[in-house]
C-alpha cells in the first residue's frame, strides 16, 4: 500500500471548509470513498494547529458542531454587523452571528444572509439591549435561535419575533 501525506500546516479547521470532510472522516461518519475517491487517509493521530483552543487536540476528538468557517465577504447580502463575528457552522449550514458581550445598546439593524446557509443563530446575550429586533429588519426572517439573556429587555412583543424561531420552554 502506498502512503500519501497531506501537509496541514497552512490551514486550520476554522478557516478551511475542505477540512470538514476530513473531520467527518476522522469521526467515522463519512467513509473514505465519500471523502476522496483514491486517497487512503489515516486521521487517527492528526492534530489541530489552530485555533488556539484546539491546538494539539486530535481532530477526531472535536465535535463537528464546533467546526466553523468565517463567512466569506462575497457570499452574503450584508456585512457582518459591527462588533459581531459571523461564521458558518458546516455541519448544519447555520450562519452564526455572535454579538454576545459586544457592549451593544441595540440589536444589529441588519443581519447577513447567504445562499451557503439555511438558517441563522443570533447571539446578542450579555449586552445592554432594551428591545428585541423587529421581524421586518433584513436578515431576521432566517433566525431560528436567538440568545438574548443578560440584557435590559423589559417587554417582549411576540408578533415581532421571526416565525422560524424555535421556542424552548423553561423547566
Amino acid at each position: 500500500m502506498r502512503a500519501t501525506y497531506i501537509s496541514c500546516l497552512q490551514s486550520s479547521l476554522e478557516s478551511n471548509p475542505h477540512f470538514y470532510a476530513l473531520h467527518s472522516h476522522a469521526k467515522l461518519r463519512l467513509s473514505f470513498a465519500q471523502v476522496y475517491d483514491r486517497l487512503d487517509l489515516k486521521a487517527d493521530n492528526l492534530l489541530c494547529a489552530s485555533p488556539r483552543v484546539y491546538k494539539e487536540h486530535p481532530i477526531a476528538a472535536i465535535s463537528s458542531r464546533e467546526v466553523t468557517c468565517p463567512l466569506a465577504h462575497e457570499s452574503h447580502s450584508a456585512p457582518c454587523p459591527a462588533s459581531c463575528e459571523c461564521k458558518i457552522r458546516l455541519e448544519d449550514r447555520a450562519l452564526l452571528v455572535q454579538c454576545g458581550g459586544a457592549h451593544l445598546t441595540s440589536a444589529p439593524d441588519e443581519l447577513p444572509t447567504s445562499e451557503e446557509t439555511n438558517h441563522t443563530e443570533l447571539n446578542i446575550s450579555h449586552n445592554s439591549i432594551t428591545m428585541l429586533p423587529l421581524l421586518t429588519q433584513p436578515g431576521y426572517q432566517n433566525v431560528t435561535k436567538l440568545f438574548a439573556s443578560h440584557n435590559r429587555i423589559s417587554r417582549l412583543n411576540i408578533s415581532s419575533l421571526p416565525s422560524t424561531l424555535q421556542v424552548r420552554r423553561a423547566m
